[in-house]
């Protein structure tokens, strides 16, 4: 069994994101369905089942994001949009949120992100709040949890 670190809960955030954002589309009339069928024979889109397909379709939507979203033709975009959701709910049940206190979260957030401490300011205003919420000793407030969560780009509850 794995357990999700924070570093993979932020990118798998992101591809949740991604994904959500996609999937808002619907596929439109100007999808060529030759060169669709065409993508979905070279990429065979599946449940995903174990690490090695995990793998490689993790690899094939980093290929697709470093092309750009906006040079995608229609037909990858779907591609990308299926990828995402398919990744997006394998890492959800293979890669359980391990339960971490708020402050231990926050540290390993800051950690992944190569921040440090006073980068969370603009948030807690002092520096003497940043150090008593990173070593437990105050409570992560809901309207903070709210603001490192649009920074961290992951639920707010985590927070609390």
């Amino acid at each position: 069994m794995f357990l999700r670190t924070a570093n993979m809960t932020n990118r798998i955030g992101k591809i949740g994101t991604a994904a959500a954002e996609l999937g808002e589309r619907k596929m439109t009339g100007n999808i060529n369905l030759q060169k669709y069928a065409n993508l979905l024979v070279e990429t065979l889109p599946a449940a995903i089942t174990n690490d090695a397909d995990h793998k490689k379709y993790t690899s094939i939507i980093a290929d697709m994001m470093r092309k750009g979203e906006n040079l995608l033709s229609p037909e990858e975009t779907e591609i990308l949009r299926l990828l995402a959701v398919l990744v997006a709910d394998y890492e959800r049940n293979a890669f359980p949120i391990e339960s971490l206190e708020p402050h231990v979260f926050l540290r390993s957030l800051l950690e992944d992100n190569f921040m440090k401490q006073r980068d969370l300011l603009p948030v807690f205003k002092t520096e003497g709040a940043v150090s008593e919420v990173l070593n437990g000793k105050r409570p992560i407030s809901r309207d903070k949890a709210k603001e490192l969560a649009k920074t961290f780009n992951v639920d707010f509850k985590a927070f609390l």
